[in-house]
């Protein structure tokens, strides 16, 4: 991990030092990782709080990724932006991390709680992916 761009205090990720991290990601050279092969740069550590607070980001197959984890290690933001010219990449990912910022030294709960599924909701799926799956086999019949 690179921690050119590290700071001790959220207060000092000012834009200009969130883009030039963003430009220094993006600018690496790509290496094929992980079980697909994907090409990926270094991760860039803006920011590593109390516990599991952080802030990355990196090139992700020609996407600039913005990671963000609260202090509870809860994902806060995690992001493969593209398709808005540089200036753009970079200025929605740093929005992103303004509206995570307040969150990210606190102890956040999940935004959404397990649910477990009942037997009836289990079988209403089994029953509706049975029926897409017959319109599958018919489709692939008909394109031979």
């Amino acid at each position: 991990m690179n921690e050119l761009f590290r700071v001790d205090s959220l207060d000092e990720i000012t834009y200009d030092h969130f883009e030039m991290a963003c430009i220094a990601a993006m600018s690496e050279s790509e290496e094929l990782k992980g079980l697909l092969g994907v090409p990926c740069g270094t991760d860039y550590l803006l920011y590593q709080g109390k516990d599991k607070a952080q802030i990355t980001v990196r090139n992700w197959s020609h996407m600039l990724s913005l990671h963000i984890t609260s202090r509870s290690g809860i994902w806060l933001t995690c992001d493969h932006i593209e398709g808005m010219g540089v200036n753009g990449v970079i200025e929605e990912a740093y929005r992103r991390f303004e509206v995570a910022k307040p969150y990210i030294n606190k102890n956040a709960e999940r935004a959404f709680k397990e649910v477990e599924l009942s037997e009836g909701s289990a079988a209403r799926w089994i029953e509706y992916t049975e029926g897409v799956m017959q319109k599958i086999r018919k489709y692939v019949e008909e394109t031979k």
